[in-house]
């Protein structure tokens, strides 16, 4: 398997992911591959946008898992004030100085940290 950075205009941090024929031909899904038989799977993946932190919280703590009001302009005055408390939640804890909660890493980042 073969890891490395690339470098794009409009991505500037991808991150390029290459396996060999070995490992390919030994795959038990290998007939699901989308690449052709001669050729080894190969990734391209960009970092995480970090949305899933905020749904999550918007989730956990704002209790945003189902609108509490029926129509379009209500549902979208609840989900504007929610963002709003997020915002101004995420600010208090900067101005106290705490430090954010660091997500769990890819299990492709854990592969490539081991090799």
């Amino acid at each position: 398997m073969r890891w490395e950075s690339l470098q794009d205009a409009r991505h500037p941090d991808l991150l390029h992911v290459g396996f060999s024929r070995a490992d390919c031909s030994a795959c038990p899904v290998r007939l699901r591959c989308p690449r052709s038989k001669a050729q080894a799977r190969a990734l391209t993946l960009r970092p995480r946008a970090g949305i899933e932190g905020t749904i999550s919280q918007a989730v956990r703590v704002f209790d945003l898992r189902q609108a509490r009001y029926r129509g379009l302009a209500k549902t979208h005055l609840q989900h504007v004030a929610t963002a709003v408390a997020i915002n101004l939640d995420r600010l208090d804890h900067w101005f106290a100085g705490l430090p954010r909660i660091r997500t769990k890493p890819l299990r492709l980042a854990t592969l490539a940290s081991v090799n």
